[in-house]
């Protein structure tokens, strides 16, 4: 395990993933400014004394690894297994840039004095009604309407 620990920026990082957190809870001395760990062995940089070279980890130390390390896996499990909110949420999101992006069909037909191509009409509709899709919000990438060419 790498493990980088920067007490005043909150920050812990375990194996290149890291986190700006409250580490309070893992009591680190007060006269620490950094711990380098590169798996076998590291150094303490210290705000009040010179750097000191470790061959194990303290305690506070592991602390940290163990904080961030299931406050990161727990970030991971949310991501790999969205809720129903998180997901209506992305896909409101999706709906919104693809309807911002055929918005110039519009603004291009009506500076014409024309009508918008009903093609784009469908499209646009059918993209304002996915709510409506009968397996909102669990929807895959045939379930989105296709772009008119």
């Amino acid at each position: 395990m790498t493990l980088t620990i920067l007490p005043s920026d909150n920050f812990c990082s375990v194996n290149g993933a890291g986190l700006h957190d409250d580490l309070t809870s893992c009591s680190v001395p007060a006269n620490i400014w950094a711990l380098q760990w590169d798996g076998t062995s590291g150094h303490i940089e210290f705000t009040d004394k010179n750097n000191e070279e470790i061959s194990t980890l303290p305690s506070w130390a592991t602390a940290c690894a163990d904080t961030t390390a299931s406050r990161l896996a727990a970030i991971q499990h949310a991501l790999d297994n969205p809720t129903d909110e998180d997901l209506a949420l992305q896909h409101r999101g999706t709906r919104n840039v693809l309807l911002q992006s055929s918005d110039w069909v519009v603004t291009k037909a009506l500076e014409a004095g024309g009508s918008v191509p009903s093609v784009w009409v469908t499209y646009r509709t059918a993209l304002r009604n996915i709510t409506n899709h009968s397996s909102w919000p669990n929807l895959k990438s045939g379930d989105w309407p296709s772009e008119p060419s």
